[in-house]
């Protein structure tokens, strides 16, 4: 659930604000049907929660289903929340029919593809820390001790 939340859910809501922005562009430019305006608001929403899940499933390499249904499940309801704040009434959940399995989908896609490689810590800090402690042992290096002050040996 933790990599949903934070890898796959961003990564939805973004491409399906994305695509929303886009549809909203194009029906301002062309006019189209009243009918072709459902599909234009489904689309983003199935997009998103197949790259939700496919990026969750990617990271986790098992439980594409699972976690592909959550993804569907959160970025629906954050789309659906949005809207009911938005206008008042969440609208219908038809589209939740279809957004699951298009989550579920998108997670056996993550599960089958290759995982990201996983970046280790530079060790480029290290090796500064390092040479910047062999430095200042170099330069304060503890003089030995002698009887006279002027240095000469006694």
């Amino acid at each position: 659930m933790r990599e949903i939340l934070l890898c796959g859910l961003p990564v939805g809501l973004s491409v399906s604000a994305g695509l929303f922005l886009a549809a909203a562009g194009l029906l301002t430019v062309t006019e189209l049907p009243q009918q072709s305006f459902g599909l234009l608001a489904l689309l983003p929403l199935i997009c998103g929660s197949a790259a939700a899940a496919v990026c969750a499933a990617r990271r986790l390499r098992r439980n594409g289903l699972l976690y592909g249904a959550f993804a569907g499940l959160l970025l629906t309801g954050f789309w659906y929340a949005a809207a009911w704040a938005l206008s008042g009434h969440p609208g219908a959940l038809t589209p939740l029919a279809l957004t699951v399995p298009a989550g579920m989908l998108g997670g056996l896609i993550g599960v089958g593809c290759k995982a990201p490689a996983i970046r280790r810590r530079s060790h480029l800090l290290t090796g500064r820390r390092a040479r910047l402690r062999l430095a200042l042992h170099l330069l304060h290096r503890p003089r030995e001790k002698s009887a006279r002050r002027d240095g000469k040996p006694a």
